[in-house]
């Protein structure tokens, strides 16, 4: 939520096609409801005719930030990189439910226990309940970062962000204890780092 700073979910799989996408939107919809208005990306999960024909459906509108530029939505961007510092480069992920365990667990702390300075040192849970009270009619925008993790072989993860950029990253995986820095021997180990490319879709 680009109002509120606050995370509303965050999404780790195999596959984030378009349908996938809707089908996270439909859920939060049901318990946040929706805005009037989704920036997103140009990657192919968000330009395709899925999420297309659902904004039509819902009566919102989509919009499209211009390819490679990232600073048209700095929040994000920086959002962007506190997940990647803070999360994404300080853990192993063994497997997929891990991966979506961790994200859960730091996208509560994220929203519940940080102050934001310019939310008035207030969290987001905070400052959200606030104008809640105050504003009944604010629709903010909303945003959507996804990992995407593919299986054994060729390993990459794409950390997908709904309301700006895609920030690019590596899911490396170790095929022994000779190449594993945790030392696990006879285990493979999946780890997470973050570039600091932005992916210009």
């Amino acid at each position: 939520d680009d109002y509120s700073r606050e995370c509303p979910t965050l999404v780790a799989d195999t596959s984030l096609t378009g349908r996938r996408v809707v089908e996270v939107l439909e859920r939060l919809a049901e318990t946040r409801g929706l805005p009037h208005l989704i920036t997103v990306d140009n990657g192919p999960e968000f330009a395709g005719s899925a999420l297309d024909a659902w904004a039509y459906h819902r009566g919102l509108r989509l919009h499209f930030i211009e390819p490679g530029k990232p600073v048209q939505n700095a929040d994000v961007e920086s959002f962007n990189g506190k997940l990647r510092d803070e999360c994404l480069n300080e853990h192993w992920f063994t497997s997929l439910e891990e991966a979506r365990s961790l994200l859960e667990a730091w996208r509560q702390d994220y929203n519940t226990y940080r102050p934001h300075s310019s939310l008035g040192d207030l969290t987001p849970v905070e400052f959200a309940k606030t104008e809640l009270r105050s504003h009944d009619q604010t629709t903010p925008t909303l945003y959507l970062p996804v990992a995407q993790f593919s299986g054994e072989g060729q390993c990459h993860a794409a950390m997908r962000v709904v309301a700006s950029c895609s920030c690019a990253a590596a899911l490396r995986r170790w095929p022994s204890a000779a190449t594993n820095p945790t030392g696990v021997a006879g285990r493979s180990r999946w780890r997470v780092s973050a570039e600091a490319s932005w992916m210009a879709s």
